[in-house]
């Protein structure tokens, strides 16, 4: 058989597109199944939580709170993952011979119903996870006794944040849902102050919870009991130090516009930071649980009871 009897292989593949289209093209489809993956993950931790919080729902009012609040939470995860899924379909099924390809569907498909729903859940979502965080703070900082006051002043910068975040994210949402879309560089100019100034404020609330354990441990106030329980382990979970890195991530590559962004800003909902602070308090092992149970012992007002409450929430 001569050279010439051999045809060389067929291009299947995109034409007409630049590498970095067709790279934004894999990221958003990755995207998709990452968010699913991701959710997964939080449900079950979501199902462990409410099983745990559910046990002592009459006794602890704070309960009351946080059942709700994680329902919503993962309520909302649940629409921005099945939303992004629909997103899929619309893509690359329903509209595949869209004039222009994927591509160009993607910078209007943003304007479409499901998707308006899905930025509202996504946006719910970072917002609510944000005011734990703020919550969280308070509690570390007013766990002392007498330091509610130092505790209201140490959340008042990241509260004055979220409420700005809050205005950002209406322009964004605005903006993503607008004729320009997404990948539009207008849309950047809103989109990167709100990825940035929720990336701050998650910075800031960590950097205020590892300090305020950093300086009560450096007291040596904390028995064995409590020494075993701050830990490289503990500081991360307790400071949500995932969420600020993921955080990061979706500023730096959105800003940059690197279509690997789609795939931060995919898992970013599906962070598992606040329900790892949930399970340990129910578990009674948060920072909160141990700081209390130490200003009881100071203070001489230790009674039997007092072991099972430390437990407790």
């Amino acid at each position: 058989m001569s050279s010439s009897d051999i045809s060389p292989p067929r291009f299947y593949g995109p034409v007409n597109e630049t590498s970095s289209e067709i790279l934004l093209e894999k990221t958003f489809l990755a995207s998709g199944y990452l968010t699913g993956v991701g959710f997964g993950i939080q449900f079950v931790l979501y199902i462990a939580c409410i099983q745990i919080l559910w046990k002592d729902h009459r006794q602890h009012s704070l309960t009351k709170i946080l059942i709700p609040y994680l329902t919503v939470l993962c309520g909302m995860n649940l629409i921005w993952t099945a939303t992004s899924a629909y997103g899929l379909q619309l893509t690359y099924i329903d509209n595949r011979n869209y004039p222009g390809g994927v591509i160009t569907f993607l910078g209007v498909e943003f304007a479409l119903p499901a998707n308006i729903v899905s930025t509202a859940s996504y946006i719910a979502g970072n917002l609510l996870a944000d005011a734990l965080m703020i919550w969280r703070c308070y509690i570390v900082w007013a766990a002392a006794p007498s330091s509610h006051r130092v505790a209201l002043c140490a959340t008042v910068v990241p509260s004055l944040m979220l409420v700005g975040s809050l205005v950002l994210a209406i322009l964004f949402a605005l903006q993503t849902t607008g004729p320009a879309g997404l990948f539009a560089s207008i849309t950047a100019v809103f989109a990167t102050p709100y990825f940035a100034l929720s990336m701050v404020l998650n910075m800031v609330v960590t950097l205020l919870i590892v300090i305020r354990i950093w300086m009560y441990k450096r007291q040596g106030k904390t028995t064995e009991h409590e020494r075993s329980g701050i830990s490289v382990n503990t500081i991360f979970i307790e400071s949500a130090a995932l969420y600020s890195v993921v955080s990061m991530l979706v500023v730096v590559t959105f800003a940059i516009g690197h279509p690997i962004s789609q795939i931060w800003l995919g898992i970013s909902p599906s962070v598992i930071s606040n329900y790892l602070i949930v399970y340990r308090l129910a578990q009674g092992r948060s920072w909160g649980n141990f700081q209390s149970r130490n200003s009881s012992e100071t203070d001489g007002t230790r009674i039997v009871d007092e072991e099972k409450a430390s437990l407790d929430l």
